[in-house]
């Protein structure tokens, strides 16, 4: 497991810790297959916050 997946690991745990019970990412074209490896799936979501996002994006999330 690579650094970038025990620190996603890490944040999941923390997450649930905290009674989350989803997380939402936006993906780019490049990172799409490190989250789908993870675990992530397709998963639209609205933005709380209405940050812009890039067209390419791809959005993903896990059920924790």
């Amino acid at each position: 497991q690579g650094v970038g997946s025990q620190f996603l690991t890490l944040i999941e745990k923390w997450l649930r810790g905290r009674g989350y019970k989803s997380l939402h990412v936006e993906s780019s074209p490049e990172a799409l297959k490190f989250y789908q490896r993870q675990g992530y799936h397709s998963m639209p979501f609205q933005d709380p916050d209405s940050y812009p996002s890039s067209p390419e994006d791809i959005p993903v999330g896990k059920v924790l």
